[in-house]
């Protein structure tokens, strides 16, 4: 009872036309994991996450941490590009992304070297992940430095 007469009293009036503007908000927003770079490091941090366990002890904690914690960021920047408004912040996020992806590919070609990665498939599997991901990144950030001129070439017209 004293529930049911606090959600009537917190979606009555104001509280109602807040609550359906921010429910079709979430309705309209973007949605960063239905894109193929989003889902590509989704799947790239689900291999990696059962690829650390076979790691040796001493580096699990230290190398594989490090990959598993700068994927998981990586989806996080994915996202927060996406979803941006202001394009230099975005294309600022997608060199901080570039720069992420150039440490993920460097640790799991360490981890390949010393073997700390078992099967070669799994290895070449990652790589391959990698740059994908790197080629849809790069492509990504082109058209957002070519709109960005645009955007600044129509204002310099007005």
């Amino acid at each position: 009872l004293v529930i049911s007469s606090f959600l009537s009293h917190a979606f009555n009036g104001v509280g109602e036309a807040s609550y359906h503007q921010e429910r079709y908000s979430v309705m309209t927003a973007k949605i960063a994991s239905k894109t193929r770079v989003y889902r590509d490091m989704k799947k790239f941090l689900n291999e990696v996450i059962y690829i650390i366990k076979d790691f040796p002890k001493e580096q699990r904690y230290v190398v594989g941490d490090r990959i598993e914690s700068t994927a998981i960021d990586s989806l996080h920047i994915i996202a927060r590009v996406y979803m941006g408004k202001d394009l230099n912040m975005r294309i600022a996020d997608m060199v901080e992304l570039q720069s992420n992806l150039e440490l993920l590919n460097t640790l799991i070609e360490i981890a390949g070297e010393h073997q700390w990665i078992k099967g070669r498939g799994k290895l070449a599997n990652l790589l391959l992940l990698m740059d994908s991901i790197g080629r849809q990144s790069t492509a990504w950030k082109g058209s957002l430095i070519e709109a960005l001129k645009r955007s600044e070439s129509e204002r310099s017209q007005c």
